[in-house]
């Protein structure tokens, strides 16, 4: 029996209803909560290659699974790397895209190839592997040792689709919250794109973790933002 005909039996139509909602034009929803998927997925990826001969593309849970078992899967590097990326061309989603960055905690064992792979996919032309790289970047490498080169990467990001750069924002949020200091230079300068300095600024405002000292520097750079943006 295929993986799908199995979800299928489990199928939850109000909380398919609920998932529609929160991801925009995707119609392929079975109905099955992350949790149990996460289940699945566990007991499938000891057997990752009889897994992906039973699973489909069909449906966004197959596709949430098959990220999920490459995280599980114990793999070596080199097909480690492989499979994540065959998998990237199947992400057409927030949900899949920020389930599978999130969730390689075993590439970031290879931090230096992992990073430099992520650097690769933050100047391609397709918005979900743009999407990706800031994703897995803010899960795995706003730390110590590759803060400077997490906000240069991060930086140096132009994708100009929606999703690109909204992870992006997120991204560089997130390092404002623990590395405020480093992170302010860079929203200072003229590296980071206008529309995602904005969208981050934003980001920060919200997120409410702004300690107060930097508030009106926030708030000042935000509104320099918008009238530069304004102008061009």
């Amino acid at each position: 029996m295929l993986i799908k005909d199995k979800l299928k039996m489990s199928a939850d139509p109000q909380y398919r209803n609920f998932s529609s909602k929160l991801i925009p034009g995707e119609t392929k929803i079975i109905g099955i909560r992350i949790p149990v998927l996460r289940k699945i997925a566990k007991k499938e990826a000891v057997d990752i290659s009889s897994f992906f001969e039973k699973i489909t593309d069909e449906y966004f849970e197959e596709i949430v699974l098959q990220a999920m078992a490459i995280c599980f899967a114990d793999l070596d590097e080199r097909e480690l790397f492989r499979r994540i990326y065959e998998f990237l061309p199947k992400i057409n989603n927030w949900a899949v895209c920020d389930i599978f960055a999130a969730g390689l905690k075993k590439a970031a064992f290879y931090e230096k190839h992992f990073f430099y792979f992520l650097k690769e996919l933050s100047s391609d032309s397709r918005e979900f592997y743009v999407r990706f790289s800031a994703a897995a970047i803010l899960s795995h490498y706003i730390n110590d040792k590759y803060i400077d080169q997490t906000l240069n990467t991060l930086s140096l990001i132009r994708h100009n689709g929606y999703y690109a750069k909204m992870g992006t924002a997120w991204a560089i949020a997130s390092c404002f919250a623990k590395y405020p200091e480093e992170t302010l230079a860079y929203l200072k300068s003229d590296l980071i794109s206008e529309s995602i300095k904005k969208l981050t600024l934003k980001k920060i405002l919200e997120s409410r973790k702004a300690q107060s000292k930097y508030l009106s520097i926030i708030k000042t750079l935000k509104k320099a933002s918008y009238e530069n943006e304004n102008r061009s």
